[in-house]
């Protein structure tokens, strides 16, 4: 990742990650395993954030239901995903990262289903 004209670290895109050999990959991903952000903050070292941005795009969606309060839906949510804000009547939105299994179609959308939460993934801005 380059250096900015002030000495801090240009913004990672899929476009810097191109030009890296398998092993430099590989190394990257390992420092951004080792140092994800941190959960329901913002705030990550620069570095960190943008290493994790670029390998776990962010994702989220809207989740309805009877009593879908950001409380309530913050307790089926595992560490990676948190409630961004409450929409309206019943309506939650929830972002976050998948990571591992805690995927959001293969964890966290079922997960809200045995409570009878509907969970549709939305576009991030």
């Amino acid at each position: 990742m380059p250096y900015t004209p002030d000495g801090g670290w240009e913004p990672a895109s899929g476009e810097h990650f191109a030009r890296l050999s398998p092993s430099e990959v590989a190394d990257l991903q390992d420092y951004a395993n080792e140092n994800p952000p941190p959960p329901n903050e913002l705030g990550a070292h620069p570095v960190a954030q943008a290493i994790w941005d670029a390998f776990y795009p962010r994702r989220r969606a809207v989740v309805s239901g009877f009593g879908a309060t950001p409380e309530v839906i913050a307790h089926y949510l595992p560490s990676n995903y948190r409630v961004i804000e409450f929409l309206e009547h019943d309506k939650v939105l929830i972002e976050g990262t998948d990571r591992m299994g805690w995927t959001l179609e293969d964890y966290i959308i079922p997960r809200l289903a045995s409570g009878w939460y509907v969970c549709k993934e939305v576009e991030v801005p």
